[in-house]
């Protein structure tokens, strides 16, 4: 049975607006549907829907329940409804996507390959709010070239990282291009600026030799014995004696890249090779810490010092300059290995964090006084929603409180447009709308959406969105392989 969650538009074709810089997608009636986690079992459907989904109260969910826009397993429910193995749920509403900015740009191609040039705040994919508004939908909507032909994915970019995206003509290539990433193959540089100077040495990291720092651990050849060319969930099973492995087909849209050296057996391991370490190579720095997972849900990582859990990351950095005007330096990236994060956190480790990375170690709009100030006064509104209903956001808004905190007065300071929004907050969580009989669902859905409520207060997605990351100084400048060669241009920062 599958675990993964799933969702469908019902037989819409997106409506895209272009208003400034910004991509809007028109309103529809979406479905997401997902199959019952373990933690929901033996437990009350209303139970689940108020601890999962907190950005809509109680109200909200005994009217959905009751107007059949919550299902499990295609049928009508009730609020008693105790959860059991392989139940399915189903939530229908009107979704309204935040907006993304700027525009995708035509790159090159061969008779194989299509490169395009991805702004930041652009997903790759469908995920969390994101459906139409991401790479995949709108290049497959709004083709960049004439008789353009279905594209796969081949390597993913964060959505707030900017740069070059190479897809695939065929599905048989994309798992060619795949296999040359998984193999160490290709070569990747990066731009980054980074908050102060870039350093020539790291006194809180272990100084290796340049073999030391290339070379897998033990533990990395134990690993590389069990199939370099897997993830970990392809590593389902493993034993003292290495004689039990399962390994599931690579999907190349999927798949993790491991690194996946020259180095054949742990014989060729140098004598006190550390996991963690630091070194020049010419005008290199090389920089070696595991990678690991350090909330599943966040998707959040980190380094880990230890060397214990995470897996092998090298990269290598070099300075391009200094600005002595917002105190930031401009470097180029070479990761060695493609972990999740893995530049962000490296730059963070050595104390010359991406400048407005706010994930790890930069900060949030970092020198745009003016678009922070805006993020704070919209911060404050945020707060007061969430505080009035007692549940969470519709989006996921990580650094609402810290953008309070960093204002002197926090939530409780008032300017005078939060003053004259103060008298909405009891209705922004839109009121309950009571159903009428002659109305389709899909009607009643948008009548009752509590963005589309007239005079219902609630701050809209777009003000939401204007206190996301919607991009960091990371910018994928070229990719290169076997017989194949992409880049683009540099970035405007």
């Amino acid at each position: 049975m599958p675990s993964k969650a799933k969702s469908n538009t019902i037989a819409i074709k997106p409506t895209y607006k272009i208003i400034g810089n910004n991509r809007y997608v028109k309103p529809y009636i979406f479905e997401f549907s997902t199959f019952a986690k373990g933690r929901w079992l033996g437990r009350r459907v209303i139970d689940v829907l108020l601890a999962e989904f907190g950005g809509y109260d109680l109200n909200y969910w005994e009217h959905a329940i009751a107007n059949s826009n919550i299902l499990v397993n295609n049928a009508r429910t009730h609020q008693d409804y105790v959860f059991r193995n392989s139940d399915r749920l189903v939530h229908r509403t009107h979704r309204h996507e935040p907006p993304i900015q700027g525009g995708l740009q035509f790159v090159g191609e061969t008779d194989e390959l299509f490169a395009v040039c991805k702004p930041s705040s652009w997903p790759m994919h469908p995920c969390g709010g994101y459906r139409f508004n991401t790479l995949t939908a709108i290049l497959s909507h709004e083709p960049l070239v004439n008789d353009q032909p279905e594209l796969s994915t081949v390597h993913r970019l964060d959505r707030v990282t900017s740069g070059l995206i190479v897809l695939a003509k065929s599905a048989r290539i994309a798992g060619e291009v795949s296999k040359e990433i998984r193999e160490n193959s290709t070569q990747k540089v990066y731009l980054a600026r980074v908050r102060g100077r870039f350093p020539t040495m790291v006194p809180d990291l272990p100084e290796l030799t340049v073999e030391q720092l290339r070379a897998p651990t033990e533990s990395e050849e134990v690993q590389r014995e069990l199939g370099a060319a897997c993830t970990v969930s392809q590593r389902e099973e493993y034993t003292d004696t290495q004689t039990s492995v399962k390994k599931k087909k690579p999907n190349p849209e999927t798949q993790e890249v491991e690194y996946t050296g020259r180095v054949a057996s742990p014989a060729s391991v140098p004598e006190g090779t550390e996991a963690v370490g630091w070194g020049m190579d010419g005008d290199l720095l090389l920089v070696r810490c595991p990678i690991t997972v350090a909330n599943y849900r966040e998707g959040i990582h980190a380094c880990d010092r230890t060397g214990s859990t995470g897996k092998l990351a090298l990269s290598a950095f070099r300075n391009c300059g200094y600005c002595a005007e917002d105190d930031t330096s401009l470097v180029e990236c070479y990761p060695h290995t493609g972990r999740t994060h893995q530049l962000r956190l490296h730059l963070q480790l050595i104390g010359t964090p991406i400048a407005n990375d706010p994930c790890y170690g930069g900060e949030l709009f970092y020198g745009d006084s003016e678009r922070l100030q805006l993020a704070r006064g919209v911060a404050r509104r945020l707060l007061k929603q969430k505080q009035a209903s007692g549940g969470r956001l519709l989006h996921h808004l990580p650094h609402l409180h810290h953008l309070c905190d960093e204002d002197s007065g926090g939530v409780s300071e008032d300017t005078a447009e939060d003053a004259q929004a103060e008298s909405r907050i009891e209705t922004s969580i839109a009121p309950v709308v009571e159903r009428i009989d002659t109305e389709s669902d899909e009607e009643y859905l948008v009548r009752s959406c509590r963005y589309c409520q007239p005079g219902a207060g609630v701050i809209s997605p777009e003000d939401e969105a204007l206190v996301h990351c919607d991009g960091i100084w990371l910018h994928a400048l070229r990719y290169s392989g076997k017989n194949w060669s992409f880049e683009t241009q540099e970035p405007e920062w």
